[in-house]
């Protein structure tokens, strides 16, 4: 079992597996990713800032497509480039995991990411959520990182350096496993997103003081939608 596992690591990270390939030309590319990696890590440190969620390569785990779970695997998000980066278990090469979709979580530092498909201004892209709470109807947290250039001094403005510029997050709702779908913090877009139990859930906030527009609160109001929809099915 574990041989196949880290076979299946390979494949899924390296992604050299495939049949009829050069062997020495897979083995050559990636030497060239792990010096781009190590010469992309260097052009952060000249800029200010950070476009990773965890500076820290952290010590998680992936769930595969099949249910397979692997262990100790060092995971790093970028969420500039939207992208996964993982370090085996007694590697000193990171590797950017270039078959997302085979993986059904990345788990690491007490969080869940997924990699699915959502509309972004009605265009269908691919990306990575971190996956707020399980059940029926899910909350999932897009990152969002800029990237700006540096400034020249202006009038009474001091120059300023390249930096990376932290983003609020965007909030999706995920209904029974569908496409996720973006949802503005606020009254009246949360009570829409779930208009069958309006009444119910305006008693939990107000009962709760909570808030629409908090984000840690919006994932309590889909619990305890789901909790409702539960009682209603039983």
């Amino acid at each position: 079992m574990k041989h196949y596992l880290v076979l299946f690591i390979l494949f899924c990270l390296y992604s050299i597996c495939s049949l009829g390939q050069n062997w020495e030309g897979n083995l050559q590319d990636l030497h060239n990713e792990f010096r781009m990696l190590r010469a992309r890590d260097n052009m952060y440190e000249k800029i200010e800032g950070t476009p990773y969620l965890n500076n820290d390569f952290l010590n998680g785990s992936l769930i595969t497509s099949d249910s397979l779970i692997i262990k100790d695997v060092q995971l790093r998000y970028n969420i500039y480039l939207d992208q996964m980066e993982a370090l085996l278990s007694g590697s000193a090469d990171p590797r950017v995991v270039t078959s997302p979709r085979s993986f059904l979580y990345f788990q690491f530092n007490n969080r869940t990411f997924i990699y699915t498909s959502f509309l972004e201004n009605n265009n269908p892209k691919q990306g990575y959520f971190e996956l707020a709470n399980r059940g029926k109807h899910q909350v999932l947290i897009r990152r969002n990182i800029t990237y700006r250039e540096a400034e020249e001094a202006r009038g009474f403005s001091d120059p300023k350096p390249p930096r990376f510029i932290k983003r609020p997050d965007i909030y999706y709702i995920r209904y029974d496993r569908g496409l996720p779908e973006e949802i503005r913090l606020n009254r009246r877009n949360v009570l829409s997103a779930f208009d069958s139990n309006r009444d119910e859930i305006e008693d939990f906030v107000k009962n709760n003081n909570l808030s629409y527009r908090n984000g840690d609160d919006l994932v309590r109001i889909v619990e305890y939608h789901n909790q409702l929809l539960e009682k209603s099915n039983n």
